[in-house]
């Protein structure tokens, strides 16, 4: 089976084409969904971060996004911190995960994260698959479904790998622009992995 890391800058399309790949029955592991999802759910790393946090980071509702936000944010140490106890274990769950679907016959499956290589889940990959779109572009689109402007947008895109960059290292790309119908992209990518 194939490990496929999937990655892109802020609205890049990158959720669509994970989207897009499920409904041709590819296995999507979306990294920042089961991160909060284990960040509510396994037991020790719950413990880790009401030590690291405060013992009132989770509440009834589970744990207090906004407030675990404030205290990250304003201390970059504290985040770095963060990442290191939930990182292992997203990257954990998606190993148990994927052994699964080995299990039952999947060709490939995906493991997609805004933040593949900062995060180091591109090394549970056996290939890289790049969504890849040129800046002004990624920044309209963002700032539409975002409802915000694109300064804002291109202020984010600053804190995340460049594009080039990202392309560099990519084994496939995907060009979601008006110039490439994503399907046949698409369609092309899972012969390729198919045959593997």
């Amino acid at each position: 089976m194939v490990i496929v890391g999937l990655t892109g800058g802020i609205g890049s399309g990158k959720s669509t084409i994970a989207k897009a790949l499920k409904m041709m029955g590819v296995g999507i592991y979306v990294c920042d969904d089961e991160a909060k999802r284990l960040m509510n759910t396994d037991a020790e790393l719950k413990r880790q971060l009401s030590d690291l946090l405060g013992k009132d980071i989770y509440g009834a509702e589970g744990l207090n996004r906004a407030k675990m936000a404030e205290i990250v944010f304003n201390d970059p140490s504290v985040l770095a911190k963060v990442n290191a106890l939930v990182h292992p274990c997203v990257a954990n769950d998606f190993r148990n995960g994927a052994k699964a679907q080995a299990l039952g016959g999947a060709k490939w499956v995906v493991c997609e994260s805004a933040i593949l290589f900062e995060s180091g889940f591109n090394n549970l990959a056996d290939k890289i698959l790049v969504v890849s779109l040129p800046k002004e572009l990624r920044a309209q689109r963002a700032a539409e479904r975002d409802h915000t402007t694109t300064e804002k947008i291109e202020r984010r895109m600053k804190s995340q790998m460049d594009d080039e960059e990202l392309r560099a290292r990519a084994d496939y790309i995907i060009s979601p622009d008006d110039k490439h119908l994503i399907l046949p992209q698409l369609i092309e990518l899972n012969n390729r992995l198919q045959q593997q």
